[in-house]
């Protein structure tokens, strides 16, 4: 009967301790997540930083302070840190709902920064091809066409068979005054040629436009080419326009006004 009295007294005393420990354990988890907050308001995330791993160190259930050290992560846009952490937080947390959202969030900024990226490295590579046409080719000012007979006149890029890339396509002129289209695609940083075609309807002009525009009669991105000449006799103007079918094996012209 006294040992039993014994073993009673020895496992009171233990839940004690161990209700005081646990209480100090989230003092001390508080304290560090409260520093953090605070350093967090006054924008110093390295402090913030330094409190918020220490909180997760005392308590890896809480799921606040894994939030918050990932919201610093993610205002550095160091994203990597930021999965990291809370990847870990999935593992040692056992709500999950927030740490699935933020998880979600931080991968959509992801996305999102590797889209841009590569859309600013699609315009530099588009840019420094259409440079080195304009090198090659020569460029025809609208000011001075009547006087000079070779180089691209006009040039757009467009998404013509739907596949989220541009082609380039481009309308010259050489020394013959003959006027061609061309497109041209981009494969693996360089530049491939879909098609080159003279446009026999356009004769040579003192101004030639080009626009796209996209047909819902015809579902397809179309171009229309517009000619301006003026008769050196009578000085009249004289307009033609063609429309064209635009795909990657080349221009279909649809209509002729005149």
């Amino acid at each position: 009967m006294k040992i039993k009295k014994i073993f009673i007294l020895i496992n009171i005393v233990t839940i004690l301790l161990l209700a005081a420990c646990g209480k100090n354990a989230q003092t001390s988890w508080q304290k560090q997540y409260d520093l953090g907050m605070q350093y967090l308001e006054e924008g110093d995330y390295e402090q913030a930083t330094v409190a918020f791993t220490a909180a997760i160190e005392i308590d890896p259930k809480q799921v606040d302070s894994y939030i918050n050290l990932a919201n610093i992560y993610v205002e550095q846009e160091d994203y990597e840190n930021a999965v990291s952490v809370l990847q870990k937080g999935l593992e040692d947390c056992d709500e999950t709902e927030k740490l699935n959202e933020k998880l979600a969030e931080v991968n959509q900024l992801i996305a999102e920064k590797e889209f841009e990226a590569s859309k600013e490295e699609t315009i530099r590579l588009e840019n420094e091809k259409l440079q080195e046409l304009e090198t090659s080719y020569g460029m025809i000012d609208a000011e001075d066409a009547s006087s000079v007979d070779q180089g691209i006149s006009n040039y757009v890029f467009c998404d013509t068979d739907a596949d989220g890339l541009n082609e380039l396509l481009i309308v010259s002129r050489d020394e013959n005054a003959a006027i061609y289209a061309e497109m041209y695609a981009f494969s693996d940083g360089e530049l491939v040629q879909c098609f080159k075609e003279e446009l026999t309807e356009m004769s040579y002009c003192d101004a030639l436009t080009v626009r796209l525009f996209y047909s819902e009669l015809l579902a397809s991105p179309c171009m229309i080419a517009e000619q301006q000449s003026v008769w050196a006799y009578t000085g009249a103007n004289e307009v033609k326009s063609r429309v064209y079918k635009i795909s990657t094996d080349g221009l279909t012209c649809q209509e002729n006004e005149g």
